[in-house]
């Protein structure tokens, strides 16, 4: 399981009603529909992705989150996960405040790009991602928004976002100290 998906799952409170923004296969939901008891739906725009999580039986919407998600009601899902998929869209801030009128908290999970590697990749070879470190290079995604976790807390301190918790995946450095330096991945537990 990627750790990403072990910190969601451990922010969603039995019996909740989840929506999956850019559930890909559905594995995310799947766990959570089986060990949780949730209520799940996801958005996919991949249609063999989304076809996989129907195959699973799981709800899925199979197109463009942009076109769908203003029709969901205000806070009609206990959580809207975002689950690196905010750094992919044409235009993260629309998803994410989206995502928390219709959710009553937002899970975030995304790739520090302030990660010491990567600005080690960028100080030595020019480069701004390497595969090893993201699982993807710049030009295999439509859409391609870096962010580190310094501007993602800048971000929603000046938006009014309330930021519940703050969960950090490090990377081989045990040094824990600056997270925006030696964090590789991060999740983030949100409210509006």
């Amino acid at each position: 399981m990627r750790k990403d998906f072990k910190i969601i799952f451990s922010l969603i409170n039995n019996n909740s009603k989840v929506l999956d923004l850019g559930c890909g296969s559905g594995e995310l939901l799947e766990l959570l529909m089986s060990k949780k008891n949730v209520t799940a739906k996801g958005i996919e725009i991949d249609p063999k992705k989304a076809s996989e999580s129907i195959a699973k039986g799981i709800s899925i919407y199979e197109g463009d989150m942009f076109e769908v998600l203003p029709n969901y009601k205000t806070k009609s899902y206990d959580y809207v996960v975002l689950s690196q998929t905010l750094s992919e869209v044409s235009d993260p801030k629309i998803i994410l405040f989206e995502s928390l009128r219709v959710g009553k908290k937002v899970i975030v999970s995304f790739s520090n790009f302030g990660y010491i590697l990567n600005r080690f990749s960028i100080l030595l070879k020019g480069r701004i991602v390497e595969k090893a470190l993201y699982e993807y290079c710049w030009h295999e995604k439509k859409y391609f928004h870096p962010y580190s976790i310094l501007e993602f807390e800048q971000y929603c301190f000046q938006n009014n976002i309330r930021i519940v918790k703050k969960n950090l995946i490090f990377g081989p450095v045990l040094f824990k100290h600056y997270p925006n330096l030696f964090a590789k991945h991060a999740v983030f537990l949100l409210e509006a």
